[in-house]
């Protein structure tokens, strides 16, 4: 089992902003999600391993949940981390995931919050490191500051040289800039870096209708009268949906 985190952790988790914007709050909304077909194998992989980890929990999660309904209370949370926490993970840090989550009125939490918790600090475990070693250096050789240009430059490398969309950078930035001054936080962005790196759309394209070119017999309707055989049919229910250049064929 997995030793508790230490308050300094906690609040060195926490100290990220949550609601200004920022790619935290992104991921908590399931939006500015990169398609899996612009991403490295690589995340693709990390973000594999942290679904399976989640899945254990969904899995057990009715069984901690007292009041059948769907949700658990703090103390609930915390015993369902402690029996199936991982210890490279830290998933029995309880607190840590609670203060991420966003309880009903009742003071309880949905799988789907306890999971976006769990994921962020599963990807900041795996993460965070490894950025800010780089983040460091790469602030070294940049003169001690890092600029949203080099940030692009650097998710780009993590992403197997693949282009990384603008409003992701800009949403990566946003948590490490939260004065809006434009100096950028190495802690903070190393933070933000490790959320983006799994904040990925694994699901298939929606498939839609696709749309059927306006017969070309539109034209002649006005001096062709529609018949059965010239598709009458398919004439009249299509007609309010004819051009009138300005009303001239109206009553035609």
């Amino acid at each position: 089992r997995a030793s508790k985190a230490t308050p300094a952790d906690r609040a060195h988790f926490l100290a990220m902003p949550s609601a200004n914007g920022g790619i935290l709050e992104a991921r908590r909304t399931q939006k500015y999600m990169a398609r899996k077909e612009g991403v490295c194998q690589a995340r693709l992989d990390c973000l594999r391993a942290e679904q399976a980890r989640l899945k254990q929990l969904q899995d057990v999660f009715p069984n901690f949940d007292r009041e059948k309904d769907g949700t658990l209370s703090q103390v609930e949370l915390g015993s369902l981390l402690t029996d199936y926490g991982d210890s490279k993970q830290v998933l029995t840090t309880a607190n840590i995931v609670w203060e991420l989550c966003r309880p009903n009125d009742e003071g309880r939490v949905t799988y789907k919050e306890m999971a976006f918790a769990l994921g962020c600090w599963i990807a900041r475990e795996n993460m965070e490191q490894r950025a800010l070693t780089a983040l460091t250096d790469l602030a070294a050789k940049a003169g001690g500051a890092v600029t949203k240009r080099n940030v692009a430059t650097y998710l780009r490398s993590l992403n197997g040289d693949m282009e990384v969309a603008s409003e992701q950078v800009d949403l990566v930035c946003a948590d490490a800039d939260p004065k809006g001054d434009g100096r950028l936080d190495l802690e903070k962005l190393s933070r933000a870096v490790a959320i983006w790196y799994t904040h990925v759309d694994t699901s298939p394209p929606s498939q839609k209708e696709p749309v059927k070119e306006q017969e070309s017999w539109w034209w002649c309707r006005w001096c062709c009268p529609p018949t059965p055989e010239s598709g009458g049919e398919l004439l009249a229910s299509g007609a309010a949906e004819l051009p009138n250049f300005g009303g001239w064929m109206k009553g035609s």
